[in-house]
């Protein structure tokens, strides 16, 4: 039977908070909303959007630690050796899986290239970190 580490679970849903908010806030908070076409001076759009931050957290959140899961059971599985392996495996999954799904919506008008690369960027950065993290522990 294969272990996962719990603690790779719990780190990713701390990265993906912490992470999240530096990434969407200082780093590119203000490029996310122009892509999003949010204005940051409407109150009243500012207000909505904190009602539902909540739910939007916590999914996130929960998202995180199955990601975590599912990223400490991979590499268990495919029994990496190097982080150089690990690493490039995580971006040739993520490439495969995940940015070709994504780009279709950008492709047909449905997202935003900016909030679209904006979103990339945090994804590869946080999956980086997380294959680092789960590979040596």
């Amino acid at each position: 039977m294969l272990n996962v580490n719990i603690w790779v679970i719990f780190i990713a849903g701390g990265l993906n908070m912490v992470l999240g908010m530096l990434w969407y806030g200082p780093l590119f908070g203000k490029a996310w909303m122009n892509g999003m076409g949010i204005d940051p001076d409407d109150k009243k759009k500012m207000d909505e959007m904190q009602k539902t931050a909540g739910s939007g957290y916590a999914y996130s959140l929960l998202f995180a630690f199955i990601f975590g899961y599912a990223l400490d059971l991979f590499l268990n599985l495919v029994d990496v050796s190097s982080l150089g392996f690990a690493l490039i495996l995580a971006a040739v999954v993520y490439l495969g899986f995940g940015i070709a799904n994504t780009v279709k919506s950008v492709l047909w008008g449905e997202t935003n290239r900016q909030v679209f690369m904006i979103n990339t960027g945090f994804e590869i950065v946080f999956i980086g970190i997380m294959t680092v993290v789960a590979f040596y522990l």
